[in-house]
């Protein structure tokens, strides 16, 4: 019970009191002695958790009796709608935040011509960062990426808000991410071809692969226009050849 009584405080944002006391009326506790008995709570606390747990929907008072317990699979429906709702307010802010920083760059920032990055989030900035500016992006998603669809849908997300044509290459049996993909802005073609996942730009390549030793991604960052410029028109070709 424990267990689980801690995965709901740290998941669904419960207090131990909170999370004792939904539980046990779901397994039956029917009044406030019941519920007390069963959960820990000390009765003169029940009322006030009672009172926190209806404000947090996960209770509602049932006419001549007590309270009675939402069904688990509502109360997730309403924590993932307030999450996904935060997520959005949390993402325009950081929108607005970065529109603002973008007026603090100097144009003559350069990166290094060749660079090692490590982490998938610091592949999802690597790849932005190349699409800014650039008339175009090509991204192959291999394994390293279709493997870790949400990772695929947020690097999609975070350029095409930045570069007007992102064309993805999704190898494999992805398939099903097509749509997900396609709702962020970016063209989706399935292709057979793939090895490896890199993010081309007529400026910028961006090549993936998996760190085994860290059981994450790494990536290589290269800034030549001669090299990223020939993987771009590599992959331009192979779009083409899908029809």
């Amino acid at each position: 019970m424990e267990d689980l009584v801690d995965r709901m405080r740290r998941a669904m944002g419960l207090t131990l009191y909170e999370a004792k006391l939904y539980l046990a009326m779901l397994r039956g506790a029917s009044n406030p002695r019941e519920a007390s008995a069963s959960s820990g709570v000390p009765l003169p606390r029940i009322y006030d958790v009672i009172r926190a747990l209806e404000a947090k929907g996960l209770v509602e008072p049932e006419p001549g009796a007590w309270y009675r317990p939402r069904t688990p699979r509502a109360v997730a429906a309403a924590m993932l709608a307030k999450l996904e709702e935060e997520a959005r307010r949390r993402s325009a802010e950081i929108l607005s935040i970065a529109d603002l920083l973008e007026a603090e760059v100097r144009s003559s920032i350069q990166g290094t011509a060749m660079v090692q990055i490590q982490g998938a989030y610091n592949i999802v900035s690597a790849i932005a960062e190349a699409a800014v500016k650039a008339p175009g992006l090509y991204l192959l998603a291999g394994p390293q990426l279709y493997s870790r669809p949400g990772l695929l849908v947020s690097i999609a997300r975070g350029t095409t808000g930045v570069c007007p044509r992102v064309r993805i290459l999704l190898g494999g049996e992805a398939q099903g991410l097509v749509d997900s993909l396609e709702a962020s802005g970016a063209e989706v073609k399935m292709t057979i071809f793939d090895p490896v996942s890199m993010a081309a730009t007529p400026e910028s390549l961006v090549v993936v692969v998996e760190d085994a030793s860290r059981e994450d991604l790494s990536g290589l960052v290269v800034r030549d226009p001669g090299q990223a410029g020939h993987a771009y028109r590599a992959l331009d070709r192979l779009w083409g050849s899908l029809g």
